[in-house]
């Protein structure tokens, strides 16, 4: 077994598992067998990132964004390769963030690098919530000498994030499911939470809340030999949308009619 050798070696703006500073340090390795199978002399372990640009988003539990930044491997010196781990430090009120090489990605993600190797972009995907509010999105990034030795110090990445006011959805449109058949069905409306299903004995006459749903399509429960007019509006934390176009349903005996007709 070969002897245990301190190895002193000039390290630039990173830090030493298990303690010295910045300067002229010293690493203890297994020994010198291990040092000439890595080929390791001297050099400094640092990485670059570059400034993602910053997110808007709105005040609603359906509005995301993302955006990315690059980590670069600035190792000089020999077999350097790192272990960089960008983890979410802090985010504003309300609002969630994901870090990973795709989004969406979790809290916390960890990549392997060289000096020699391509760029790793990172991706950060922002999520508002009802409560949001403006402010930065903070992550730490760090890296590890592997398999083992130095480690660079914490350096911050933010994100800045901007909040919009939501805006109240549009009207939905609605289609029977069938000329022959009860029911009906609406495409997603862009920026709905939910969709308030209304009806009526009269086409022009007072329309009364049945449900309020998520769902993008409503069976009905239509009596014999009856006549009912339905119309859904969308809504969100903002308010509710104009009423959507009219859809009425015949029923006489077991046979059903529905069709769309003008508000």
């Amino acid at each position: 077994m070969s002897r245990r050798v301190p190895l002193y070696v000039a390290v630039v703006g990173a830090l030493l598992v298990g303690g010295a500073t910045t300067g002229t340090t010293a690493a203890t390795w297994t020994g010198q067998r291990q040092l000439a199978s890595n080929s390791v002399g001297s050099g400094a372990m640092t990485f670059t990132t570059t400034t993602p640009a910053g997110v808007t988003v709105n005040r609603t539990a359906t509005s995301s964004a993302t955006t990315t930044f690059v980590l670069d491997d600035t190792s000089v010196g020999k077999k350097l390769q790192q272990r960089v781990t960008a983890q979410v430090a802090s985010t504003p009120t309300g609002v969630m963030a994901t870090v990973g090489t795709s989004c969406p990605g979790a809290s916390s993600v960890q990549v392997d690098t060289t000096p020699t190797s391509a760029d790793v972009s990172l991706c950060v995907r922002v999520a508002s919530s009802l409560t949001a509010v403006s402010g930065t999105v903070t992550l730490n990034v760090s890296g590890a000498q592997r398999p083992s030795g130095w480690t660079t110090p914490v350096s911050t990445v933010s994100v800045p994030v901007t909040v919009g006011t939501a805006v109240a959805p549009g009207a939905p449109v609605l289609s029977c499911n069938s000329a022959t058949q009860n029911g009906f069905r609406w495409p997603a409306v862009a920026g709905a939470l939910d969709y308030v299903v209304t009806s009526s004995t009269t086409q022009t006459g007072t329309y009364t809340d049945v449900v309020t749903q998520t769902q993008l399509s409503y069976l009905p429960t239509v009596g014999g030999n009856t006549t009912t007019f339905w119309r859904v509006r969308a809504t969100n934390v903002v308010g509710s949308s104009p009423a959507s176009n009219t859809i009425r349903i015949v029923r006489s005996g077991a046979t059903y009619t529905c069709q769309a007709v003008t508000p």
